[in-house]
């Protein structure tokens, strides 16, 4: 997750700094989907309903309960649809009223080192920013029309308790083969997005020089359910039609934290959110 994040950092460990850390993540990231949104899900720029903000606004509740002010600098990414980002701005809200600071971007040279020795904040909020990792799964015409077709769901078992049965029938094809080769596989998204957690744990230890001790970046990034439901899988070894859909305003959490000895291993924590 580090094109956004920890763009222009090279990655150098800073032993003294890291031995100060215990067992502190130096970055977390909550990766959750956006709230309940409007019934007709062909609608791209669909908003969330009032029940949708009211998931949100509890989930942002539970977030600040996790966190502290004091020491976690917030940053604020999203799919790059309007239900994330919304959904975004009303956690950024909440956020700032509770007392966090947020995140700015940090500032290179030509030859893309950090100008500054510690990472900036503002008592702003600063706007959720696109995340190119977890963009929307690309899906051709012809695969998307399979996915408004009502019988479907009986062709491919989709259990009734899954709500979005365009996403789950996308999942189905994907198990068993079936997408077209213009469209992107729920496995290929899963890696995609582990790809994003291998680069930032690749950063983690320059942005452990910025950092000052007990300080962390906490990461919102507001996604879609086939994002986060396809990592899920990875991670977990279970299907989304054998364990469900992930809930609106729910995902998962990732904390990276570089061990205290001579490697310096970055470790990458992923657990299902709220646990």
């Amino acid at each position: 997750m580090s094109d956004t994040i920890l763009r222009g950092i090279e990655s150098q460990p800073d032993s003294s700094k890291e031995k100060n850390r215990a067992e502190r993540p130096t970055l977390t990231a909550y990766v959750l989907r956006h709230g309940e949104t409007e019934k007709d899900k062909t609608k791209k720029d669909r908003g969330l309903t009032e029940k949708g903000e009211r998931e949100i606004l509890e989930a942002a509740d539970r977030i600040i309960s996790e966190l502290d002010p004091q020491n976690d600098i917030i940053q604020l990414l999203d799919s790059d649809t309007p239900r994330t980002k919304t959904c975004n701005q009303l956690i950024g809200q909440k956020l700032a009223e509770a007392g966090f600071k947020f995140f700015t971007l940090i500032r290179t040279d030509k030859a893309g080192k950090p100008l500054e020795t510690e990472i900036n904040t503002s008592g702003d909020i600063v706007a959720s920013r696109r995340f190119p990792k977890i963009r929307m799964p690309k899906i051709s015409e012809a695969d998307s029309a399979v996915q408004r077709d009502s019988s479907q769901r009986k062709k491919y078992n989709i259990p009734n308790g899954v709500e979005d049965a365009r996403m789950a029938i996308w999942y189905a094809m994907g198990e068993r083969g079936k997408l077209s080769g213009d469209s992107e596989t729920p496995q290929a998204v899963a890696e995609r997005m582990e790809d994003g957690i291998e680069q930032t744990k690749k950063k983690l230890p320059m942005l452990n020089k910025l950092l000052k001790p007990g300080q962390r970046i906490v990461a919102i990034i507001n996604a879609n359910a086939p994002q986060i439901d396809a990592l899920i899988t990875k991670k977990t070894g279970k299907s989304m039609l054998e364990r469900g859909e992930v809930k609106n305003a729910k995902g998962f959490r990732i904390d990276f934290s570089t061990l205290e000895d001579s490697s310096h291993k970055v470790k990458a924590t992923f657990e299902e959110w709220p646990s």
